[in-house]
C-alpha cells in the first residue's frame, strides 16, 4: 500500500504555514516524497493576516493603507480564490499531490470538487451537516465554515488548500476590500460562522481527529507521520519571499514597461481584471490576467505566453482564450463567460492604443 505523509504543526505563524505549501508543492514536484503524496495539518499561531488568491492583483483586491492601520500582514496563497483570513483560530490543510497519481481519480476540471470531500467529510464526522457549496467555499447549513481551493502546476502536481474556521470566520474586516462592493454578493457577510459557535463542544484536538480518520477513510493510503527536519524548516524560510505581498509601487515609470490596467469586471466568484503591456499601439505585449476566480496555474501560464504579440483586434484575442481554457487539460472555476476575460484585456489594451494615439 502506499503512503500519505502527514505533517502537523501547531508553532508556524500564517507566514510559514503558506510557506509549507510551497515546499509540499516543490518536494512533489522534484520527487523527494518517492510518488507519495503529503497533508500539512497546520494550526497557525499569531496574528490574523490576510491571504490573497494566486491571481488576485494586490493593488485592486485590498486596501493597503486599511491594512497597514489594522495592523494585518498581507500573503498570498498557491491557490486561486478570493480573499481569505488566516492564523491564529483557524486550521490550514494543504494536501500535494501529483495528478497521476492521486488516489482519488479525477481529471483536472474535478480536482476540486472530488477533493474537497476530504473538508466535506471531516466536518461531517462532527455532526455537522457539511456541503461543498460549488465555488471555493465549504458550508454547514448553508453559512460558510471554510475556503477551499487548489492550484495545478506546469509539473501537474496538484495542490488541495483549504483555511477552517474554527474560533473566528474566513471572511476578511470590510474595510480591507479594494474592490467595488458586489452587485451579487453571495454568500452575505453576515452568514459567515465558525465551529466553534455552531458547537462549543468542538475542539482543535477533536476536528484534527476528524479530519485524519476522514483523510485515511477516503485516501485508504497508510499514514506516516513525520515533522519537518530543520533543512527543510530552513527550505520554508528561504520560501516565505513567494508568501509575502509588497504595496504596489508607486511612481512613474519608463514608458516601455507601463501596463495599463482594466475595469474590474463582476463575475459569479468576484471580479476578473487584466493588466497589459502594449507595444506599436496595436499588439500585445505582455499580458497578465488577474482575478477572484481559481484555475491551473499552468493554464493561465500558457494562455497569457499566447497572448504576447497578439494582435489588438476581439476576434483573435477570443479564439486564444478559448484555444487554452476551453481545453479539457485545463480548468478555470468562478468565471461563468470566459467573455468577462476578454472584456477585461480588451478594456486594459485600449487604454494603452488610445495612449500611443494620444487621444
Amino acid at each position: 500500500m502506499r503512503t500519505l505523509f502527514v505533517t502537523e504543526t501547531d508553532d508556524f505563524t500564517a507566514e510559514e504555514s503558506l510557506g509549507a505549501t510551497h515546499y509540499l508543492v516543490e518536494a512533489v514536484d522534484r520527487g523527494r516524497t518517492q510518488a507519495n503524496p503529503w497533508l500539512l495539518i497546520s494550526r497557525p499561531t499569531g496574528k490574523v493576516c490576510l491571504s490573497l488568491g494566486r491571481f488576485q492583483r494586490e493593488g485592486s483586491a485590498t486596501d493597503f493603507v486599511e491594512a497597514g492601520n489594522l495592523n494585518i500582514p498581507i500573503l498570498r496563497r498557491i491557490s486561486g480564490g478570493t480573499s481569505s483570513v488566516l492564523g491564529e483560530g483557524f486550521i490550514h490543510l494543504a494536501f500535494a499531490v501529483a495528478l497521476k497519481d492521486s488516489p482519488i481519480h479525477t481529471d483536472p476540471r474535478q480536482f476540486l470538487q472530488k477533493h474537497s470531500a476530504l473538508v466535506v467529510k471531516s466536518l461531517s464526522a462532527l455532526g455537522l451537516k457539511a456541503r461543498y457549496s460549488g465555488r471555493d467555499l465549504i458550508t454547514v447549513d448553508d453559512s460558510p465554515v471554510a475556503f477551499v481551493s487548489f492550484d495545478i502546476d506546469e509539473n501537474r502536481t496538484a495542490l488541495l488548500e483549504s483555511i477552517i474556521a474554527l474560533e473566528k470566520p474566513i471572511v476578511p474586516d470590510e474595510k480591507l476590500y479594494g474592490y467595488p462592493s458586489q452587485v451579487r454578493e453571495s454568500p452575505k457577510r453576515e452568514s459567515y460562522t465558525f465551529l466553534n459557535k455552531i458547537d462549543p463542544d468542538i475542539t482543535y484536538e477533536k476536528l484534527i481527529s476528524a479530519v485524519k480518520g476522514s483523510v485515511q477513510e477516503i485516501i485508504k493510503m497508510d499514514l506516516e507521520f513525520r515533522r519537518f527536519n530543520p533543512l527543510e524548516k530552513e527550505r520554508i524560510r528561504s520560501l516565505l519571499r513567494k508568501v509575502n505581498v509588497k504595496p504596489p509601487a508607486t511612481g512613474s515609470m519608463p514608458a516601455y514597461l507601463k501596463r495599463w490596467v482594466s475595469r474590474p469586471i463582476e463575475e459569479s466568484i468576484g471580479f476578473v481584471e487584466s493588466s497589459v503591456g502594449v507595444t506599436q499601439g496595436r499588439f500585445l505585449k505582455e499580458v497578465t490576467i488577474h482575478g477572484d476566480f481559481m484555475a491551473d496555474s499552468a493554464g493561465i501560464k500558457v494562455l497569457e505566453e499566447k497572448l504576447k504579440m497578439c494582435p489588438i483586434k476581439r476576434r483573435q484575442i477570443a479564439l486564444t482564450i478559448d484555444d487554452v481554457l476551453g481545453s479539457p487539460e485545463h480548468v478555470i472555476l468562478g468565471v461563468r463567460r470566459l467573455g468577462s476575460i476578454l472584456e477585461a484585456i480588451m478594456d486594459a489594451a485600449q487604454k494603452g492604443v488610445q495612449e500611443a494615439e494620444g487621444t
